[in-house]
């Protein structure tokens, strides 16, 4: 091999780890902001955010701590460095979608949990290219 050829090779798997890492870091910040966005009236709600790599969860959670929600968000994020595969972020709770879209007497996330992150998204994929060095 030449040492042009090595050199391109180099480069395409730089590239290619930037842009693991890029999206890796995108979607995590971006269910991180989903589940900031949530309102807590009990908890219940923002603890039945599920993530996974691959398939999207079933069921409904019992309470449990954010950081759990949390762990579970970086798990399913970082599986993206090792795959092309996709990452669910769902909420089985029957109300969720009243209090993304305000139905729910009062307990409605401002600007949507979903469509608030969406709408940070442009802003979360420039801070997570630019963690990538």
């Amino acid at each position: 091999m030449s040492g042009f050829e090595s050199a391109i090779q180099k480069f395409a798997a730089r590239a290619c780890a930037c842009v693991r890492k890029t999206r890796s870091g995108f979607v995590e910040n971006l269910l991180q902001s989903v589940l900031e966005q949530t309102p807590v009236a009990t908890g219940l709600l923002r603890a039945n955010w599920q993530a996974a790599s691959g398939h999207a969860p079933q069921g409904r959670c019992a309470l449990r701590s954010e950081s759990a929600v949390r762990s579970e968000i970086v798990a399913a994020s970082e599986a993206l460095n090792d795959t092309d595969g996709e990452v669910f972020l769902v909420n089985n709770l029957l109300y969720a979608r009243a209090v993304e879209y305000g139905t729910a007497g009062g307990q409605a996330a401002p600007a949507g949990m979903l469509r608030g992150a969406l709408a940070e998204a442009p802003a979360i994929l420039n801070r997570a290219a630019g963690k990538v060095k």
